[in-house]
Formats: C-alpha cells, structure tokens, sequence
C-alpha cells in the first residue's frame, strides 16, 4: 500500500496533488474551494500545453518578485521551495 501513502504523505504538506497516472488531489474548505483549485490548475496546464504546442515561446510570465507581491496583497505565504528565482522561458530552453 506505499501508493496509498504517497499522496497522503503530501496532501499533509500541500493542498493540491497531482498523482499521474491516477487523478488530482485537492483540500480546501468547501467542495467549491477544491474544484477550484483543480479548475485553476487545470487551466495552467492547457495554456502551457498550448505554449509548447506552438513552439514553446513564452513572451510574459509572473516573476517571482511579482508572486510575492500578489501573495502580500492577498494575505497569503508562496512556498518558498517554489521561488526559485528562475524565469519558466529559461527553465523550458534547458
């Protein structure tokens, strides 16, 4: 049963999992919070998707400086292990 607890071990850590092959995970106060949760990173996915799709080239993206201010403005606290300081457009050219 270890792939029973490796979501759980992060549904402990994270409010949204994504197990591949298996689903998405979601925790929130409400049954609306989760799916919109899910609904947003749903779309995060189809609009990069639709960016490697035709040819990868990103010409805007939020910086981490601007996560962290839009975090401040609503109150709340990015993970800091997802501040990395690197630019998505750099990180797909790898």
């Amino acid at each position: 049963m270890k792939s029973v607890r490796l979501p759980r071990k992060k549904m402990a850590k994270y409010r949204l999992v994504l197990w591949p092959h298996h689903g998405i995970f979601a925790s929130g106060d409400s049954i609306d919070e989760e799916f919109g949760l899910i609904e947003t990173v749903e779309k995060a996915a189809n609009i990069f998707t639709t960016i490697r799709a035709q040819g990868g080239r990103i010409r805007d993206e939020i910086t981490d400086e601007n996560l962290a201010q839009l975090a401040k403005r609503f109150d709340l606290t990015p993970t800091p292990e997802f501040m990395h300081g690197d630019d998505l457009a750099t990180m797909m050219a790898e």
